[in-house]
């Protein structure tokens, strides 16, 4: 069972949400704050977090029904974190 800790995934996130201060993202802020308001906006994120370094090797495949619209930054990350467990990662 492959493992990866849940600190690692988090910076991962913080990284593509916000590169240039990914420690200012917050948890309970809505993603769209980075993207705007299109919802369409989130949806290309999580394909540019699929592919993004760490998450691409670990095979992330987020689907936009997998996640809420317009989430927080806390119920993306949940919703990461889920998918490493469907797939059998320990986290």
């Amino acid at each position: 069972m492959p493992t990866r800790r849940a600190k690692t995934i988090w910076n991962w996130l913080t990284r593509e949400i916000n590169p240039s201060a990914p420690d200012d993202v917050q948890r309970e802020e809505k993603v769209s704050k980075y993207f705007g308001n299109d919802p369409m906006a989130v949806v290309a994120f999580l394909n540019t977090l699929n592919n993004a370094h760490g998450f691409r090797q670990d095979g992330l495949a987020l689907l936009p029904g997998e996640v809420v619209p317009d989430p927080l930054v806390r119920e993306l990350y949940i919703a990461i974190l889920d998918d490493y467990l469907r797939r059998g990662w320990r986290v």
